[in-house]
């Protein structure tokens, strides 16, 4: 693992050497955003510019290579005039599951309501649920497929359940602890598969599809 505030700031450092005012920000997500990290963890960073060309591109590849555990780095970099256009059904979790480190992603994306929220909920729910059932039927690693479909459960319940509450729970054991049903069973299988535990793989499967079609028929039309 490194230290990731070191990391950010080594980070930051370079991209100003490099674009100087055309960075715009730069912001934490993931695991070490919710300090749950571990040595498998990607180190997710988001990056802004004023606009992004290839060249653009080219240069940040360079930089993040000579960073310390360069193959750990992943995320998003992109223009300011992008993300003003960005779907507005991505940007509730976007900017709730990104730490801010240079500027402030609030203020650089459109304002979006419990429409666009409930649209992430729909659109991702659905996707996952057409992902587990071709998956079931053709992959030829099951239990990869399994575990990477649970995977996607954080995201969605995260956003279920502040449209449930009002309330966003940051962190996978806070979200879980908040949790009741289904939605807490299917989060439970989740950290369990992540943690390398052996499930019952017909059950956890059966589980996670019956969990999609309660939340895509219970949504509001």
């Amino acid at each position: 693992m490194v230290e990731i505030e070191t990391w950010i700031k080594t980070l930051q450092e370079r991209l100003l050497a490099a674009f100087g005012e055309r960075l715009a920000y730069i912001g934490l997500q993931g695991s070490y955003r919710r300090g749950e990290a571990d040595e498998a963890s990607d180190i997710d960073v988001m990056v802004v510019l004023d606009t992004v060309t290839a060249g653009d591109l080219r240069q940040y590849r360079v930089i993040i290579a000579q960073m310390e555990q360069a193959d750990k780095a992943c995320g998003f970099i992109g223009g300011r005039e992008e993300l003003l256009h960005w779907p507005k059904h991505e940007l509730f979790l976007l900017v709730h599951e990104t730490q801010d480190c240079y500027g402030c992603l609030r203020d650089m994306v459109p304002a979006y309501g419990r429409a666009d929220i409930e649209s992430y909920v729909r659109i991702n729910t659905a996707n996952l649920y057409h992902a587990l059932c071709h998956g079931y039927l053709y992959s030829e690693d099951e239990t990869a497929h399994l575990a990477g479909c649970y995977k996607a459960v954080f995201y969605i319940l995260q956003n279920l359940h502040y449209l449930q509450t009002g309330a966003f729970a940051a962190t996978k054991r806070g979200l879980l602890a908040v949790l009741c049903g289904e939605d807490k069973a299917v989060l439970d299988t989740a950290l369990r598969l992540r943690a390398g535990e052996r499930v019952d793989k017909e059950a956890a499967f059966s589980r996670l599809l019956f969990w999609c079609q309660s939340t895509l028929t219970g949504l509001p039309q």
